[in-house]
């Protein structure tokens, strides 16, 4: 978890004397709010022999991953009170793996899903990606 806020004040005039007006009048100020919870996990299956596929001579690498995120950032001018200008709401799991079945064959797999929410145009961008790729090296 993560927060941030700035303030912006006017600059004072090389001719006049700030001190004498007192402080500076305040721009605005601004807020960021930034939460994030990831929960990963990897296993190795190292060579064996597995039903339907039989003696492997492979290493097979395993990755899942979930993840939950939330960001709020908010403007004012002057004394007036932050309104947010940005409120998102994003999770994502993801399911991969790396393979190699021998010196010559290599590859990788991916399953992703990722909603993003933005809860002030209450629309949500659906992410869905499969990915599965192979090297072959001839030498």
């Amino acid at each position: 978890v993560s927060t941030s806020e700035s303030r912006d004040f006017e600059l004072a005039s090389a001719e006049s004397d700030s001190s004498a007006f007192g402080p500076r009048p305040l721009r605005g100020t601004s807020s960021n709010e930034r939460s994030s919870t990831t929960f990963k996990v990897t296993y190795n299956l190292k060579p064996r022999s597995l039903p339907l596929f039989g003696k492997l001579k492979s290493d097979v690498t395993l990755n899942f991953e979930f993840g939950i995120e939330g960001a709020t950032r908010a403007n004012a001018t002057a004394d007036e009170t932050r309104t947010p200008i940005t409120e998102t709401d994003r999770w994502k799991t993801e399911l991969s793996m790396s393979y190699s079945f021998s010196e010559n064959f290599r590859g990788s797999g991916l399953i992703r899903i990722e909603n993003n929410n933005n809860k002030l145009t209450d629309k949500t961008r659906k992410t869905r990606e499969l990915r599965l790729s192979g090297t072959f090296f001839l030498r």
